[in-house]
């Protein structure tokens, strides 16, 4: 799971929720997904693949620093430049 991410699910939540309650479950989160780390080679890599969303490159990025093979996002107009796989998790 990219760091940007837990950034989000923390913000959204947040609203929702209340602070502690987000904080709880990234803590949950944590346990069974890797977040995957970002240094300055990441942001050279999401500058590469950017199509003017630099926040869906930041995710490429991430995927390719961890080695996985599939990015999940409702919003793939973020990816197209990805040479990782785009799934869908609401299409078949």
């Amino acid at each position: 799971m990219s760091w940007q991410t837990v950034s989000n699910i923390d913000y959204i939540l947040g609203k929702l929720e209340g602070k502690q309650e987000s904080l709880t479950f990234i803590e949950e989160i944590e346990k069974v997904c890797k977040i995957a780390p970002v240094d300055h080679q990441d942001i050279s890599t999401a500058i590469k693949y950017n199509n003017d969303d630099l926040e869906g490159t930041m995710q490429i990025a991430s995927t390719i620093a961890v080695q996985s093979d599939t990015i999940v996002t409702r919003d793939p107009r973020g990816f197209v430049k990805s040479p990782i796989l785009i799934t869908n998790p609401f299409e078949e």
